[in-house]
């Protein structure tokens, strides 16, 4: 029998950890409500089979989600506007933590009216958490990216080994860095239960200084696997890499390790600039096709169109691109920053290479290039580690952490494997 109570829970953004997450909760009676900036649940319903389609369904919610859910959707749609507009320079990069304020704001105030507990995301939970402490109730934390102090340390550092690449670190921008870090600093030391993605991301609260809340790592899960692949063409490799062109995802490493190939490979990139860098608009016109923002489908259609995903992040928090991957039978070139470990075994389904090498994934593409049985063989280990990577095992493990957090029983629950601890 479940105990009736339940969580508030608000991010501005819907990514596919979000959005699963919330409707697991909302099937199970566990969530009370649900803030976001924009829920285009109705406008996308309407406009089914129009080329609107797609772009509303990005921020539409499952039904159960969407009749819990209060949008805040003023200061996003200022921050959306502020990104086509000559304004871009001006407000690049800030806007955003101004709807994750107004989102932690929302969920603080509906604290104070009595719930049972709150689900917060990372820069989103300062508010609702000190609230929620005062009331005496649990403090779930979901940190999707690792420890903000290793992450500026190396950031740090990166901008001073590749100065050409500097502005697309998005952290530097920072209009007031101190106060982003005391925010990121109250919401772990006020968390009762962590949960991370990833074991990069544990890993890293190891240089917290303080105690921490039990943390669970939950990995994200995988679309539905595809059918096989088809093989290679003329000989040519097709090298994608999926992800904002900035330097924390290592983006200036992927060309490096692309110059020695050149005439041997076809590159596509997707994903927008991400700040200003003569650098990224130099390799850009290199003979990359560059599409700067698909439809989730088209994303998953390049990655059956290619021959290996290149995903050389600096500091990540898991990385949902390499379980898209994965499920379309497309080998994975990563980092140890990322989720990689989690996923593939090294020489199976792809690689595992060190950051900041662009030796090592030339060194990978190579192998792919003069064996194209190994490229097959790595396919279809791919799709095999894919069927294993389930959405509803996420959703369980969320669902069961929540209750235990809740101390609701429940008869018959389903085992649900999540690792405990912080080492």
């Amino acid at each position: 029998m479940i105990k009736k109570s339940a969580v508030v829970s608000g991010f501005p953004a819907l990514n596919s950890n979000v959005r699963r997450a919330m409707e697991a909760l909302a099937e199970n009676g566990l969530l009370d409500e649900f803030h976001t900036t924009i829920d285009t649940t109705r406008a996308s319903a309407l406009l089914k089979g129009t080329p609107w389609y797609d772009v509303m369904a990005r921020r539409a919610l499952p039904a159960e989600v969407h009749r819990l859910t209060r949008s805040h959707p003023l200061r996003e749609f200022s921050r959306l506007l502020s990104q086509r507009t000559p304004l871009r320079r001006i407000a690049r990069g800030s806007n955003i933590h101004d709807s994750l304020h107004a989102i932690d704001r929302a969920v603080a105030a509906r604290v104070r009216t009595g719930v049972a507990g709150v689900y917060g995301y990372e820069d989103a939970a300062a508010q609702s958490f000190s609230e929620a402490a005062r009331a005496g109730i649990p403090r779930i934390y979901d940190l999707p990216i690792a420890y903000w102090r290793e992450g500026t340390a190396l950031l740090d550092e990166e901008a001073s080994r590749q100065p050409e690449w500097a502005d697309t670190l998005t952290h530097r921008r920072n209009a007031d860095r101190a106060a982003w870090e005391e925010r990121k600093e109250r919401e772990l030391g006020l968390a009762t239960r962590i949960i991370t993605a990833s074991s990069f991301t544990r890993a890293s609260l190891r240089s917290y200084p303080g105690e921490l809340a039990p943390t669970a790592v939950i990995p994200y899960g995988a679309p539905a696997p595809s059918a096989p692949r088809p093989h290679r063409r003329d000989g040519r490799l097709r090298v994608l890499f999926v992800g904002g062109l900035s330097q924390r995802k290592g983006i200036s490493y992927f060309f490096d390790a692309l110059t020695p190939l050149s005439g041997a490979v076809d590159v596509t990139v997707v994903g927008l600039k991400v700040g200003e860098s003569r650098a990224l608009d130099r390799a850009l016109r290199g003979g990359v096709s560059w599409i700067p923002t698909a439809p989730h489908a088209r994303i998953l259609e390049l990655m059956r169109d290619s021959d290996v995903l290149v995903f050389p992040s600096l500091f990540e928090g898991f990385g949902l691109v390499l379980t898209e991957a994965l499920s379309q039978g497309l080998p994975v070139i990563a980092t140890p920053h990322t989720a990689a470990p989690d996923l593939i075994t090294d020489g199976e389904e792809g690689w595992i290479v060190p950051i900041r090498s662009a030796s090592a994934i030339t060194e990978r593409l190579e192998l792919l290039l003069d064996d194209e049985p190994l490229g097959r063989k790595m396919s279809e280990a791919a799709r095999e580690r894919a069927m294993t990577l389930r959405w509803s095992s996420y959703a369980e493990a969320i669902t069961q952490v929540v209750r235990d957090a809740l101390q609701i029983e429940v008869s018959d629950t389903a085992t649900v494997h999540v690792t405990e601890g912080t080492e």
